[in-house]
């Protein structure tokens, strides 16, 4: 009896000691109040913002159905007539310019999803909004800031809708080293904003952080000749989608380093589909891009498939591009190779079919060499003797130079390009 009694009291112990490590749960919905004790479930907050006063490092905050952020059309910076009652006032910190400042590790996620919940950042920008260009990290409205390290926004099927604003989430450079960890940012929608849907300040690292299952279409990025850079490392991410991303003359580099970049799709970006990563770069669908669908992959680099871009896969290197597909591209499936490149046992054909210009050097170009002999063994290019006269795309090299032409006779399409 004693020993059942003993292993009782463990066994509560566990469960409290788990629930500790998992925090509280506090709610916020459009019916309720705001007060230092709010967050019950039949005692919600009404915004956000207080349930984040109320809530302590590891905590959840789950939001019921509705709008939160703007509700008057007016963002925080600019005069008018001020924030309206439940309008979200990022925790009251000037320096923010945003209305929410996510700064304790904590999990903020919807309770439906973002088709029933809605982060909005306005439609009205002052006077260091979006319309001015200049910087792409200059001062803006940012719809959600997150300024601490183990910050969760959203979930699988628990994210949100958001819109207006400049920036949809930003990470600001944190104070120390510059390092910002263990960042989730999952199954949101980012739709329609003046900037950029996810953005990070210069100089910063987002270490094991992770990217996945958003959808990213129709944010505007319009800024004059800029350079985006993201750097990642050690991050996750999987299964986002970009579809119509204007991003005028912006130049959108990810340096993602030592990362698992797996089964994204990238639609009419303006720019390159997917670029610079390095390390499992797998299933991913890149089309319609008007530059690259990839560019300056590293890594394991296996089952991506490339059509209806400009290019199909841009400065190839390393030994390790094995069954990707680049078919039906604009100019080469392959562009800008040089020796010690190895793309093998994929598709290449179809490609070049734009008209020839400086950039895009020939028509039916399967690949452009610039220098030395890449290894090309093992595709399918159209033909079963390989790089070519029609129906076989062609190598077009820059030099005298031809790759190594191991063909293996293929078999088309031995198994279906990743989708």
């Amino acid at each position: 009896m004693a020993r059942a009694a003993a292993v009782l009291s463990l066994l509560a112990l566990t469960v409290l000691a788990t629930d500790a490590a998992h925090g509280a749960n506090l709610r916020v919905a459009m019916d309720g109040s705001d007060g230092p004790t709010c967050g019950a479930k039949k005692a919600p907050c009404r915004t956000i913002t207080q349930a984040l006063e109320n809530a302590k490092p590891g905590d959840r905050i789950r939001v019921a159905p509705g709008r939160y952020g703007d509700l008057n059309g007016y963002p925080i910076d600019l005069g008018g007539p001020g924030p309206v009652e439940g309008e979200e006032s990022g925790g009251g910190q000037p320096s923010c310019d945003c209305y929410l400042d996510l700064d304790k590790p904590i999990t903020v996620e919807s309770e439906e999803g973002p088709a029933a919940t809605i982060l909005h950042g306005g439609s009205r920008f002052g006077s260091n909004g979006c319309e001015e260009g200049g910087s792409p990290y200059a001062n803006a409205t940012d719809v959600v800031r997150i300024s601490s390290d183990g910050v969760t926004l959203g979930g699988k099927g628990r994210g949100f809708t958001i819109v207006g604003g400049c920036r949809g989430v930003f990470l600001p450079l944190p104070d120390g080293d510059g390092v910002r960890e263990k960042v989730r940012i999952e199954g949101n929608l980012f739709a329609g904003l003046q900037r950029i849907g996810v953005g990070m300040a210069y100089n910063i690292l987002c270490r094991g952080c992770v990217l996945r299952g958003n959808v990213f279409t129709g944010n505007q990025r319009r800024l004059n000749r800029q350079t985006v850079v993201h750097p990642y490392e050690d991050a996750e991410i999987r299964e986002n989608a970009w579809i119509a991303e204007v991003q005028g003359e912006v130049e959108h580099i990810w340096l993602v380093s030592d990362s698992k970049v797996e089964r994204n799709l990238s639609i009419a970006k303006g720019r390159d589909g997917i670029p610079r990563a390095s390390g499992s770069v797998r299933g991913n669908v890149a089309t319609l891009n008007s530059f690259a669908g990839f560019q300056r992959l590293r890594g394991k680099v296996q089952d991506n498939f490339a059509t209806a871009n400009r290019r199909g896969f841009r400065e190839v290197g390393g030994p390790s591009y094995r069954k990707n597909h680049a078919i039906g591209n604009t100019g080469p499936g392959l562009s800008a190779l040089s020796g010690g490149a190895s793309f093998v046992k994929g598709n290449v054909f179809g490609n070049g079919v734009g008209e020839p210009s400086v950039s895009l050097p020939a028509t039916n170009c399967g690949a452009d060499i610039k220098t030395g002999s890449p290894d090309l063994s093992g595709n399918f290019w159209g033909d079963a003797a390989g790089p070519g006269a029609e129906p076989g795309d062609r190598v077009c090299a820059d030099e005298a130079e031809s790759p190594s032409r191991k063909v293996r006779k293929p078999k088309r399409f031995k198994r279906k390009p990743t989708l």
